[in-house]
């Protein structure tokens, strides 16, 4: 579906784990957004989750940055998540194939027609007509 940059593939390649099998996800989403006090937006941000796998695990952890140091401390978070939820697991992942080494997976959903802007926009102004007895959002902000 798309390609990851040069510098993405080397500092996936340089990663290191103790996990018998790990695997990483790196996701591209776009998204379109409608606020009641903003304006329209369109973002397109993208994200990388390491997945390591022991024989009955694989607990996910979403890096805070893209660099190497951010990805490989991802990975550990993952790693000690793994560590600590051995024999708390549902599946047994061992009994489950691993995944190709390279696949492109697509949400469930994503095929389908995405509703038009007319029918966010009806959206957000019913629920903007509710504002005024939202205290929480009307309350004026101390400066």
């Amino acid at each position: 579906m798309f390609a990851l940059s040069d510098t993405l593939q080397r500092r996936f390649a340089a990663l290191k784990s103790t996990a018998d099998f790990w695997s990483l996800r790196h996701v591209q989403e776009s998204r379109e957004s409608y606020w009641y006090a903003g304006v329209w937006r369109r973002r397109r941000p993208s994200s990388t989750m390491p997945a390591p796998c022991s024989p009955c695990v694989s607990p996910v952890s979403k890096p805070m940055r893209l660099s190497q140091g951010g990805l490989q401390a991802a990975l550990e978070r993952a790693e000690l998540m793994a560590r600590a939820l051995v024999g708390h697991n549902l599946l047994d992942l061992a009994s489950l194939p691993h995944p190709t080494e390279h696949s492109d997976d697509v949400m469930p959903g994503y095929q389908q027609q995405l509703a038009g802007a007319a029918h966010w926009f009806e959206l957000l102004m019913a629920e903007s007509a509710l504002i005024s007895i939202w205290s929480r959002v009307t309350r004026p902000r101390p400066s």
